[in-house]
């Protein structure tokens, strides 16, 4: 758990993506002097004059919260730059659970490639004990018959 935590704080301070530096501004919601909405359109307008537009794709649901949430996002980075990075969080973050899936499968593949080889081992280890116990009966055959053979010359001269 610990590493993890680690891993999470290392996504932070060092995070596995470039991106440019945004000045991004601060919000007085007094600022805002109206909303519109144009389904499939939302438009913000700020006292100072300013307009923000987001548009609901082609497929997309129109939904009045994402679209003034949208708009503010273009106020608060200055434009449409916002996608760009939240695109790349979410390529990190999406990177870290890959890596954390490959490795999980790594390990499964290792744990069953270990229980295969010490099945193999197993088999081949009951295999040798069943030639030895068959070559011990061989002898053990072996041994009577020329017991009974010589019990049998015996026997022939009295």
């Amino acid at each position: 758990m610990t590493s993890e935590l680690d891993n999470i704080t290392d996504f932070f301070w060092n995070p596995p993506f470039k991106f440019q530096a945004f000045d991004i501004k601060s919000i007085n919601l007094d600022a805002i002097e109206r909303v519109e909405f144009y389904p499939p359109a939302t438009k913000l307008i700020l006292k100072d004059g300013s307009e923000f537009v987001s548009v609901t794709q082609e497929g997309d649901v129109f939904d009045k919260e994402r679209g003034v949430q949208e708009c503010i996002m273009q106020y608060l980075f200055g434009d449409k730059s916002y996608h760009t990075y939240i695109r790349s969080l979410i390529k990190a973050d999406e990177k870290l659970q890959n890596d954390k899936e490959k490795k999980l499968a790594e390990e499964k593949a290792a744990k069953e490639a270990q229980i295969k080889k010490e099945k193999e081992n197993r088999d081949k280890r009951i295999a040798r004990e069943r030639a030895r116990k068959e070559y011990e009966i061989e002898i053990q055959k072996e041994a009577y018959i020329r017991a009974m053979k010589e019990m049998n010359k015996g026997n022939e001269g009295c």
